[in-house]
C-alpha cells in the first residue's frame, strides 16, 4: 500500500501535464497549465492522484 501523504496540486497537476505533453502534440493538441490562486494540499496517496489526473488528461486529449 503507498503512503498517504500531503501533495501539492499544482505540482501534481504540473506533472501530469508534462507527462502527456507529447502525446498531446501526437494528436495536434498543445496542453498548457496555468495555475492562480493559493497553493493548494490534498491528503492522498500520490501515485493514485497522478493516475486519476492523468486519466483525465488522456480522455480530455482524445475526446475533447
Amino acid at each position: 500500500m503507498a503512503a498517504i501523504e500531503r501533495v501539492d496540486v499544482e505540482e501534481l497537476l504540473a506533472d501530469s501535464v508534462e507527462a502527456w505533453r507529447a502525446s498531446a502534440a501526437v494528436r495536434g493538441v498543445e496542453l498548457r497549465m496555468l495555475w492562480s490562486g493559493a497553493p493548494a494540499l490534498v491528503v492522498g496517496e500520490r501515485l493514485r492522484l497522478a493516475q486519476a489526473t492523468g486519466n483525465l488528461i488522456a480522455h480530455a486529449i482524445e475526446h475533447g
